[in-house]
């Protein structure tokens, strides 16, 4: 999924001329090492960008190190709320150079007092949709979001469906392929609408 959201602020401008280098990995847990690669034109800041999730049951935590474009770095952190305990949450660290050594997302604290709004809810292995069921909305999720998107990594391909509440970040992921270290994602669909009010 396109999860390259969040908050953080660049203290250091690169010098006309100058090429990025950052480091560029993916793993579970909080930290991965790579290599340093050369980042193309229009990346020009090094991310960090931590996503937590519990689509699979138990809470995962992915971290991933990457070139991104300075936009992604005024963002705050996006959460969804697909139903059933189910959730995936950003954030970003942006950086350049030595201040990479210490960059780290933050989390705000987790939130569960509902906010008077609702969303039909549901997550699926595939790419034909999935059974709805109306899910209290909580914090800042003040919109629904319903997103189709195939994910290749490596030789792996897998087809989701996801609906819920989601952050106002969320509702700019738009139709189309995003690319992500190892791999990318064809976004079928992602339509927003805002949030109805609970019965």
């Amino acid at each position: 999924m396109q999860i390259v959201l969040g908050i953080f602020l660049i203290s250091v401008f690169l010098p006309m001329g100058s090429s990025l280098e950052c480091e560029v990995c993916t793993g579970q847990g909080s930290s991965c090492t790579g290599e340093m690669k050369t980042c193309e034109d229009g990346q020009d800041t090094c991310a960090v960008i931590l996503a937590a999730n519990s689509l699979a049951g138990e809470p995962t935590l992915t971290v991933t190190k990457a070139c991104e474009s300075s936009y992604v770095c005024n963002q705050p952190p996006t959460y969804m709320n697909l139903g059933r305990g189910r959730y995936v949450q950003s954030s970003v660290a942006c950086c350049v150079g030595d201040l990479c050594k210490t960059a780290y997302p933050k989390f705000p604290p987790v939130m569960s007092k509902p906010n008077g709004k609702q969303c039909p809810a549901c997550y699926s292995f595939s790419l034909n949709g999935c059974e709805t069921e109306m899910v209290d909305c909580v914090g800042p999720e003040n919109y629904c979001l319903d997103i189709v998107e195939k994910v290749t990594y490596g030789k792996f391909v897998i087809d989701l469906t996801m609906k819920g509440c989601v952050t106002e970040a969320l509702c700019a992921t738009k139709d189309g392929e995003v690319a992500s270290p190892g791999g990318h994602t064809d976004i079928v669909k992602a339509t927003c609408t805002l949030a109805s009010a609970a019965a």
